[in-house]
């Protein structure tokens, strides 16, 4: 017994039973083959070699030697070594090459090899694979195998060159520093002399909403760097909650969740979306994606709609398409998904001619092109299986030209919605993104934004004159004013400007002057008119160009004749205690301020005196004689000239 089939230098044992009487027994073996144990005996070990034939056996005892009994075995040898290695030597980082043998005789299979780096995306076990080349070099190696065993392998040693366009294009964002309504961003984008050429252009808006950047979703953006579990956002399936910034679904068992956020995502457009994920778990088949494009992320598998996902236990990245919720495998490739490991991801879909490009840590890893592509998608959804997931800082970006006009204002319709909080806490921020022909993805570039909608605090009080407030003056050329400085809770205030005018708030007779940051002001060179009431008005303006509301003066009149010897504003500047009332008054004027025994003259603008009176009884005046108009009560006190204005009705 033994068997009748083996492999070239394999080791086999064969027996008879004991021969009666029989005291030794002669075995042979097909030559080449070699009894390495046994002989003389029931039983036998031997080494097959390369050469069929019989194995035999006879009894034998001091009488002789019996007739041989014979089985015939068959000898297989090991698979030979491949032949040469067909396929280029020298190959370029990312690149597909083909490399194939000839078949050898016997051989079932065949095992290949390729460098660290590299990847075998499709023949593993024939003659002939497909490889992506990495950035590392070394040997292509392949054996051929049987039942008998694997060859000698056959190698070919390679040669990785970066080559093609492998350089990041540049992109630049420029905006508005402070802004109060909508602006236009600006981009410079670039890509290096001699290469594929920028093929897509993308761009997001997020504001500030007092505590965390968001953006609006009817935009087509979005922004969430989970602060908390937003309302936008709704759970389907899966135990989803945020902490410490970051956003788990902690069900390991279930194998679709689906947490779902609306987006705005227009057939025509191309978008990309950006986030950052860690698969962990226990599982043996740990895999997380993102939904994109989806029409209704209610139904089980979103309906119509991209998926990517991403298998930790396998090592693959794959892109499906879903129709009518049923799954289809567009694409997919090797690579590795290490779990406890966090990756940053983006893909990128041109919605007009289909393609889909998948990126780890900013590197290609899939691509696929639809030929006719999904043409409505409402939300994107999360989706895990079987596994524990942490999300972070999920991103949605949209295509641009080389400028944008972007909507801004205090309402929930535009893309900024909030004004600063602070003159230091820029609200809005605009962030780019580019990719060339070959694939390359920039890096970001961001540029902040202020926004104000309201301006400055309006001043306290507009005061004619440089010091208190004056209420006439001899000088028909000069007009002097100042007031308080102002704030602003948003912004910084960056000057004031003034005018002059014959009503509260009118600029007839000085336009508006800006003045800096100085508070007060001296306007020389006019041609004021006596008996005429001049109004000072201001108003400030901030970094954001918004100016605040105009705060007027209670007006100066321009006298002559009452003090030829004085300055008008320096004696109004001393009547601090001087008070007149009613005022206006069509009858009775009180005077308060002064002792009884006082002389008091009332004076027209024109410098006539209309009444002088000696205030014994009371301090009353009668001025109901008096046509309407404005009239000063001038007297003495503490040895100085003072004047109080009032109306007569």
């Amino acid at each position: 017994s033994g068997t009748a089939s083996v492999c070239s230098g394999s080791s086999s044992t064969y027996s008879i039973s004991a021969v009666s009487g029989a005291t030794s027994y002669v075995w042979s073996v097909p030559s080449g083959s070699t009894i390495t144990a046994g002989q003389g005996t029931t039983s036998i070990t031997v080494t097959a070699g390369s050469t069929a034939g019989n194995i035999s056996v006879a009894a034998s005892n001091t009488c002789g030697t019996s007739v041989a009994r014979t089985l015939a075995i068959t000898i297989s040898p090991v698979a030979a070594q491949p032949g040469t290695i067909s396929g280029t030597a020298s190959v370029c980082s990312g690149s597909s090459t083909t490399y194939s043998i000839s078949a050898v005789s016997g051989a079932t299979s065949y095992v290949w090899t390729v460098p660290s780096g590299s990847i075998i995306t499709a023949g593993q076990g024939t003659t002939s694979i497909t490889v992506t080349a990495g950035s590392t070099a070394g040997n292509i190696s392949v054996a051929a195998s049987n039942t008998c065993g694997t060859s000698v392998a056959r190698t070919l040693a390679i040669t990785a060159t970066t080559c093609g366009d492998v350089t990041r294009p540049l992109t630049a964002v420029s905006n508005p520093n402070w802004v109060k309504a909508n602006f236009t961003a600006t981009f410079t984008d670039s890509d290096e002399l001699g290469g594929s050429g920028l093929k897509y252009k993308f761009y997001q808006v997020t504001d500030l909403n007092g505590t965390e950047r968001r953006a609006n979703s009817t935009f087509g953006f979005f922004n969430d760097n989970f602060n908390s579990l937003h309302a936008d956002w709704t759970s389907i399936s899966g135990s989803w909650s945020v902490a410490n910034g970051v956003l788990t679904q902690s069900d390991a068992v279930n194998t679709n969740s689906n947490l779902y956020a609306a987006v705005n995502q227009t057939s025509g457009n191309q978008y990309l979306y950006a986030w950052k994920m860690k698969i962990s778990g226990a599982g043996t088949n740990r895999r997380a994606d993102l939904h994109f494009f989806c029409e209704d992320a209610t139904q089980s598998n979103r309906l119509n709609s991209y998926m990517v996902y991403f298998r930790a236990d396998g090592n693959t990245a794959q892109i499906y398409e879903y129709l009518n919720n049923v799954m289809y495998l567009r694409a997919e490739m090797p690579f590795t998904v290490n779990a406890g490991v966090q990756y940053d991801y983006k893909v990128i879909l041109n919605t007009v001619d289909g393609e889909i490009n998948v990126y780890q840590n900013n590197v290609l890893v899939v691509s696929w092109t639809d030929t006719t592509p999904l043409t409505l998608g409402n939300q994107v959804s999360l989706r895990t299986g079987e596994c524990s997931v942490e999300y972070d800082d999920f991103r949605v970006f949209k295509s641009r030209t080389s400028s944008v006009t972007v909507t801004a204002g205090n309402a929930l319709t535009n893309e900024l919605r909030y004004q600063n909080a602070t003159a230091t806490s820029p609200t809005g921020q605009i962030v780019s993104i580019t990719s060339d022909v070959a694939k390359n993805i920039s890096l970001e570039s961001s540029s902040n934004v202020n926004l104000d909608f309201y301006g400055p605090y309006m001043v306290a009080e507009v005061r004619d004159g440089l010091g208190a407030d004056i209420s006439t003056q001899t000088s028909t050329t000069t007009v002097s004013g100042n007031w308080p400085t102002t704030t602003d809770p948003n912004n910084t205030v960056t000057g004031y400007s003034y005018a002059i005018g014959t009503a509260p708030g009118t600029n007839n007779i000085v336009n508006w002057t800006p003045v800096g940051t100085s508070t007060s002001f001296t306007k020389t060179g006019l041609s004021l008119t006596v008996g005429t009431t001049y109004y000072i008005s201001e108003r400030s303006v901030n970094l954001a160009g918004i100016q605040s509301s105009i705060k007027s003066s209670n007006g100066f009149t321009v006298v002559s004749g009452l003090m030829p010897n004085d300055n008008v504003e320096n004696q109004l500047a001393k009547n601090v205690n001087l008070v007149l009332y009613p005022n206006p008054s069509n009858s009775m004027l009180n005077v308060d301020g002064i002792e009884l025994g006082t002389s008091v003259r009332i004076i027209a603008v024109s410098g006539e005196v209309m009444m002088e009176k000696t205030l014994v009884d009371d301090k009353i005046i009668d001025v109901s004689d008096l046509n309407a108009g404005i009239y000063f009560v001038s007297t003495i006190i503490n040895g100085n000239q003072v004047f109080e204005r009032f109306i007569k009705e």
